[in-house]
């Protein structure tokens, strides 16, 4: 709070009355003193006064229900268009683009390239019903864990008790009984090997260290040697993993190399591609996790075989250096969910003899309910061990993030209520002392009340005049400021009465002169600490 200064003390014209307790003369011939007439303007009456303060002192509860109704009005209309549009205001982050962030253009580059394939997909769609999508064939979403090392000296892969703690977090959904109804189907490795399509490994280093079963020491330690032994030939090894995904293709590889190193390259090519192949993470933990990092380290330089595990360590992982402080791991779940057929495709909905537009508008209905499953489902199954798995004293070694879009408004949920109880628990504290301070019950609930119905006269504005259709969730805690503006602007005010009690006896012929020099004392004062407050967060715009 701006205290006002005091300028001067009790400084009142020499009178024949007396003070009352409270400062104001009791001076008959100064009271009925007929005061100085001026030119009318258009914020102010002949006698000074400001028009717009004489409404208020002359009908003061009508101005106040006006206000107030006006406010509760607007609300309504905000909150009925919120619910009439069935869109999610915090959800949207399209407005959240900066034109010069290279994250923004990769991102809008991302979105377009995505309208472009879903539209050819429609309209494939439409004329041909056997390219029906397959139940769980595309990522309906993903849950994203981040693992953190407590342990400088070892990292994440240095002990078998941090990499256990890491598989703990993808059991908790792979061991789950009605996993293989929600996750991502693969559809390609079945058909290659004509069996019933199982769920998709989750994207993790963790499938190479749990395959015990298939684990050969002496071949990994005999790849690791010829890497050692070699390290100029990595581009050439890269080059040849792919010619050999490509066997069978119209594709061309022609590799510049010697006949021995070809033939090297070659044979260390199918050699780790097969025991790449063999890592499902569905096996123990490999006796010797020192050989693996080591093993994967050496992978890193191989480009073509890096992605299976570089999503697992961080940028200062090498062979040189095996501590790696960070992890990620993401486990797929599939879309379109089977939730009301037993058949592995949608050729029902796409054998109807239906429009573009109404094949869009039975997509957006199925996405919607398969959304709501799938929410359902973690909800219910997974949320409580997950929050319990991602608390600092689970294990003291780790520490584990999830992230999920599905869970987004939950999670953000459960922050607001907590900072909710916060903001309560501040907002009593203001409205007890602003009843200490101006000494009414009334007057301190009034303030709070217009405090609390600033934030949604804010957000028609917002929404409403000014159509933006994004709004922030974390917005909702602006009530803190505005809490802090709104009890500061009080504290001048009702100083400022105080203060008028004693400045002069010419204003205090009557409440509308008392209360009009008030507004012109506190006017400036007020419109300071808002617009400090406000620069304040204006500066943030020209930050990152």
């Amino acid at each position: 709070m701006m205290p006002l200064k005091e300028e001067g003390t009790n400084i009142m014209p020499e009178t024949n009355g007396e003070y009352s307790v409270d400062g104001i003369v009791n001076d008959k011939n100064a009271m009925q003193q007929k005061p100085r007439l001026q030119k009318a303007t258009m914020w102010s009456d002949e006698r000074g006064n400001l028009k717009f303060v004489n409404i208020i002192v002359r009908r003061p509860m009508t101005i106040f229900f006006v206000i107030l109704i006006t406010c509760l009005f607007l609300s309504f209309i905000l909150f009925y268009s919120l619910v009439k549009s069935g869109e999610n205001p915090f959800g949207d982050t399209a407005n959240q683009f900066d034109l010069k962030d290279i994250r923004s253009i990769q991102y809008d580059s991302l979105r377009l390239a995505s309208l472009e394939v879903k539209a050819d997909r429609r309209a494939v769609a439409v004329g041909d019903a056997a390219s029906a999508t397959k139940v769980q064939s595309e990522i309906g979403d993903v849950t994203y864990w981040t693992f953190q090392s407590e342990q400088p000296e070892t990292g994440l892969y240095g002990t078998r008790s941090s990499i256990e703690a890491m598989k703990s977090a993808l059991d908790l959904f792979i061991q789950a009984e009605r996993y293989p109804d929600f996750c991502q189907l693969d559809y390609r490795q079945a058909k290659v090997s004509n069996s019933d399509p199982e769920c998709i490994k989750p994207l993790t280093a963790l499938n190479m260290y749990y395959s015990s079963d298939t684990w050969d020491s002496n071949a990994i330690q005999g790849y690791i040697t010829e890497m050692k032994e070699y390290p100029d030939r990595m581009e050439l090894l890269s080059g040849q993993v792919l010619c050999l995904r490509n066997t069978g293709t119209n594709v061309t590889c022609e590799l510049e190399a010697t006949a021995e190193e070809l033939e090297w390259s070659k044979n260390l090519a199918i050699g780790m591609g097969s025991t790449i192949n063999q890592w499902d993470g569905k096996s123990d933990l490999v006796e010797n996790i020192t050989e693996a990092t080591e093993f994967s380290a050496y992978l890193l330089k191989v480009p073509a075989l890096k992605g299976v595990i570089d999503f697992g360590f961080d940028s200062e992982f090498s062979p040189d250096n095996l501590v790696s402080i960070y992890s990620r791991a993401i486990v797929f779940w599939g879309a379109p969910l089977n939730l009301t057929t037993s058949d592995n495709s949608m050729e029902d909905a796409s054998s109807k003899s239906l429009t573009v537009e109404e094949l869009e508008e039975e997509a957006k209905e199925k996405k919607k309910n398969d959304d709501k499953a799938l929410k359902d489902y973690i909800l219910k199954d997974f949320l409580k061990e997950m929050d319990r798995l991602a608390t600092d004293e689970t294990n003291p070694e780790v520490n584990s993030y999830y992230f999920m879009i599905a869970l987004i408004l939950d999670v953000l949920l459960k922050i607001v209520v907590r900072d909710a109880l916060l903001a309560l628990i501040s907002v009593s504290f203001v409205f007890f002392w602003l009843r200490i301070n101006v000494g009414s019950w009334f007057l301190a609930g009034i303030g709070i009340l217009e405090i609390f119905l600033s934030c949604p006269l804010a957000w028609f504005l917002f929404t409403i005049v000014c159509q933006v259709k994004y709004f922030a969730f974390l917005n909702v805690l602006s009530i803190f400021i505005v809490c802090a503006i709104g009890a500061d602007d009080i504290f001048i005010f009702m100083d400022a009465y105080k203060q008028s009690r004693t400045r002069d006896a010419n204003i205090l012929v009557d409440l509308e002169t008392r209360m009009s020099w008030v507004f012109r004392r506190t006017g400036t004062a007020m419109a300071i600490t808002s617009a400090t407050t406000c620069t304040a967060f204006l500066c943030t715009l020209i930050t990152p």
